[in-house]
């Protein structure tokens, strides 16, 4: 079984933004440089003294590190540049994902389901094996044309009803909900 997740950078991107400190000494196009184009910046320190929900970021570690535990394979896909989504990954999710990729050459960018395929290929995983967790309707879009099964979230871009109306099947509020449907 393997879990593609495509909220992750999503929810560090907001935990960015959030930061009061972090947008009064810095401006927004500095954190948009480092979000999509380079991973070089100071602004790790910066960022993780400042998290304005740190309890969430330790409650999503505690969930992967279930599924990861309970042999579940985990991965991640972004179609935030390769470095970015790397350099992120490393710093507030250490060795909790088997495969960490973003937008790169040869591969297409989301809804296209190449970066599905190439994770489930490196992962040696079947197609009917994998579900994609996101939290808007590209990743709904990316999961129809991969394949897979898609569970949304409902606390990243979109809201539940408009994930619903996007074509979601299942929707969690919290991320808690996926460690109990999966680890029953």
């Amino acid at each position: 079984m393997l879990f593609i997740f495509s909220i992750l950078i999503f929810l560090i991107e907001k935990f960015f933004l959030n930061s009061s400190i972090i947008v009064k000494q810095k401006n927004n196009n500095e954190i948009y440089r480092f979000l999509t184009k380079s991973p070089k910046s100071n602004i790790f320190k910066e960022i993780k003294l400042n998290f304005s929900n740190k309890t969430n970021l330790d409650i999503i570690k505690d969930v992967i590190e279930s599924l990861k535990n309970a042999g579940i394979k985990t991965a991640v896909i972004s179609n935030k540049t390769d470095p970015a989504v790397q350099s992120l990954i490393k710093e507030y999710f250490p060795g909790l994902f088997l495969y960490v990729a973003g937008e790169k050459e040869g591969i297409k960018r989301k809804p296209a389901p190449d970066a599905v395929f190439s994770a489930i290929n490196e992962l040696g995983v079947s197609i009917t094996d994998t579900v994609y967790v996101g939290d808007s309707e590209v990743d709904i879009l990316t999961a129809e044309n991969a394949g897979t099964d898609c569970i949304c979230v409902s606390w990243g871009f979109r809201d539940k009803e408009q994930l619903i109306s996007k074509g979601a099947d299942t929707v969690i509020s919290h991320i808690n909900e996926l460690k109990d449907m999966l680890l029953k």
